[in-house]
């Protein structure tokens, strides 16, 4: 009975250590000349006011030009995404006046970050500057955020590693000290 306990605690020590992270899935609707784009990333967290994301560089275009966002950040209630050039500011942001800069809002609808897995829908601006050509856009789309597959922490693996040697001793030892039955 002690080893089935043991082996029970263990096992849930493996499955409380676990971790997954938080998903971030963007699709945006075009506006204008602006074309559909999608692209995602993940956080440990849910994203919180002040947040600097973490994301690989994705393209905005409007056919002719393109744009790449490699800075964001999760501003209450919005995300907000730019080029190298432009500064981002409490769900806003600025471009320098003589180059080809490009960022966007995105207002999640209901006025609050998501703190849970779901659906959510957003609506915001966006503004791409290129050639002396300023290109004004309202977005749209929705957001689904969703929870990766938990990945055990390594620590809980050799833990429950050593639990599973230590039960097959135990139960190699049992079985030893138990005397055959003569037929």
């Amino acid at each position: 009975m002690k080893i089935v306990a043991l082996t029970a605690l263990i096992f849930i020590t493996l499955v409380s250590a676990a971790r997954g992270d938080v998903l971030y899935q963007f699709d945006v609707n075009g506006a204008d000349s602006i074309q559909p784009f999608s692209f995602s990333f993940t956080s440990p967290t849910f994203s919180v006011d002040g947040t600097s994301l973490s994301f690989a560089p994705f393209a905005v275009t409007d056919g002719a030009n393109s744009w790449t966002m490699v800075q964001g950040r999760a501003v209450e209630p919005c995300f907000e995404f730019g080029t190298g050039g432009a500064s981002l500011v409490n769900c806003g942001f600025v471009l320098p006046d003589t180059s080809s800069e490009g960022g966007f809002n995105l207002n999640i609808l209901g006025g609050a970050l998501p703190g849970a897995t779901g659906v959510y829908f957003f609506d915001g601006e966006g503004t791409f500057l290129s050639k002396g050509d300023i290109t004004f856009v309202i977005l749209t789309g929705n957001l689904t955020v969703s929870n990766t597959s938990p990945v055990p922490e390594p620590s809980s693996t050799a833990l429950f590693s050593i639990a599973v040697a230590a039960t097959a001793m135990t139960l190699r030892r049992r079985t030893a000290k138990i005397p055959h039955a003569i037929e």
